[in-house]
């Protein structure tokens, strides 16, 4: 039987009438149609899997354990995703671990300089210390009055003599440079000799407890009004503060120049008080500008208000058993700023030229030139010790040498001598008001005092102590 062949499928060519198919571009010998990007279909299915299998062979290395250490040996158990996870952490954990030691040691530089060296002690008496922070802001509350007595005391010096005076009697203006001197040499040694000051500070307050003496909350409040010149206007009566000596004056003043404390007890108040002219002026308002003005807290001010009555006080009471008589010499002197030209003057002396005369003509003490340089009757403690050690030494009627002392050369005379010269005046007043000094001198004997204070002290204590609002604005 025969098979008839199979029909083969049409093709373009085997009819005309038949139009041919297009063929798209790589068409023919199975390949599959392209994009429009040109990317096949094949190629983007072959890197998706490629993508897929990487992801997955990414997931078994992650989960694959190597037997490698994270740290110090341990971790080799893990997988690696999970020592990257262990790694994070201790990454984070070191970190904040430097982070806080960074805190710690600002926080512990700030507790060493502000607890630790604060508290150091800067002297003791008898086993109880001051501390440095205490020592520091009495520095500059004491520091800041002294300045401000400067200030007023260069006013004085300033003050022009009255219209048709002799401008060498001006006495305004001298004392107000005397005054400068003083404060000049109080400031120069207030960081040193503040703890001195703080000993006698401790030693009058026990002795005051002893005798009991007490300072009034009426009388730190009169004292306080003073200070910040407020003017009651309803004033309750008050003793007049008696003022305590300090150094002896230059040679060539009959009275002893006082040394004011470099204490509350100087009436010094701000030059300016911001807003003023807009608040009402009470005694409240005044004190807070002292304080803003001083940088001393109200404990403190008080506390050296305190004092300043305490110590009048205990003065005046030691003062009564001070003896009246003591022993004195009457003497003059020439002044000149020049140890050739004082043995000048020594030899027209010696030639025969009086006393009196060469001291107008020539003596640079303008308070007794016209006198002939008479210094009056004069005790111990009233002169600069040099000059005091030469004329107590000297004989009635005889000439020193030139005596060099810190105002110049002195060629000194003694006209009278008296072992026992009862006191009058100034004088007596002076050897009243001296009798606390020489108590302090001998009672500090008695007790144990640490002197500590050191440069590195003195550095920290001008750098911390409590600051007068003017220097913080700075």
């Amino acid at each position: 039987m025969a098979v008839e062949p199979r029909a083969s499928a049409p093709t373009a060519s085997t009819n005309p009438r038949i139009p041919a198919a297009p063929t798209a571009p790589g068409a023919g010998s199975g390949a599959e149609p392209s994009t429009p990007g040109g990317t096949s279909r094949r190629d983007r299915r072959s890197g998706q899997q490629s993508a897929r299998a990487a992801r997955q062979s990414s997931v078994v290395r992650d989960q694959r354990r190597d037997g490698r250490p994270v740290a110090f040996g341990w971790g080799d158990h893990l997988t690696r995703a999970e020592k990257e996870r262990v790694k994070a952490r201790l990454a984070l954990l070191a970190l904040s671990g430097v982070l806080a030691l960074a805190l710690l040691l600002v926080g512990g530089t700030l507790a060493w300089d502000k607890v630790y060296l604060a508290q150091r002690p800067i002297v003791r008496l008898d086993g109880q210390a001051v501390t440095l922070k205490a020592y520091a802001d009495l520095l500059s509350y004491r520091r800041t009055v002294l300045e401000a007595e400067y200030l007023q005391a260069q006013e004085l010096a300033s003050s022009p003599a009255p219209a048709g005076s002799d401008p060498s009697q001006n006495f305004l203006a001298q004392f107000g440079q005397q005054r400068m001197q003083q404060v000049q040499g109080q400031l120069g040694g207030l960081t040193f000799e503040l703890p001195d000051q703080i000993v006698d500070e401790q030693l009058i307050r026990a002795e005051a407890g002893r005798r009991g003496i007490t300072a009034t909350p009426e009388e730190i409040e009169t004292e306080l009004k003073q200070i910040v010149g407020y003017q009651d206007p309803n004033p309750t009566p008050a003793p007049t503060p008696a003022t305590t000596p300090g150094a002896t004056p230059a040679a060539g003043s009959t009275d002893a120049q006082p040394t004011a404390e470099a204490t509350a007890a100087a009436t010094v108040a701000p030059t300016s008080t911001p807003r003023g002219s807009r608040r009402s002026d009470t005694f409240q308002q005044r004190y807070r500008d002292y304080q803003r003005f001083t940088g001393g807290s109200d404990r403190l001010i008080r506390s050296q208000v305190e004092l300043t009555v305490l110590r009048r006080k205990l003065n005046e009471e030691m003062g009564k058993t001070v003896s009246t008589t003591t022993e004195q010499v009457h003497a003059r002197h020439i002044l000149v700023t020049d140890e050739g030209v004082a043995r000048s003057i020594l030899e027209r002396l010696r030639g025969g030229e009086t006393f009196e005369a060469l001291a107008a003509e020539v003596s640079n003490d303008t308070s007794n030139k016209d006198n002939g340089g008479d210094l009056g009757w004069f005790g111990r403690g009233m002169m600069v010790k040099e000059f005091e050690d030469a004329v107590f030494a000297l004989p009635v009627g005889q000439l020193s040498e030139p005596v060099k002392t810190s105002f110049g050369f002195h060629i000194i005379r003694v006209d009278e001598k008296d072992p026992n010269r009862p006191l009058e005046g100034s004088a007596l007043e002076t050897a009243k008001s001296g009798a606390l000094a020489k108590w302090l001198e001998d009672e500090e004997k008695k007790h144990t005092v640490e002197k500590l204070l050191t440069p590195d002290m003195i550095e920290w204590a001008e750098k911390n102590g409590r600051q007068p609002a003017a220097a913080r604005r700075q």
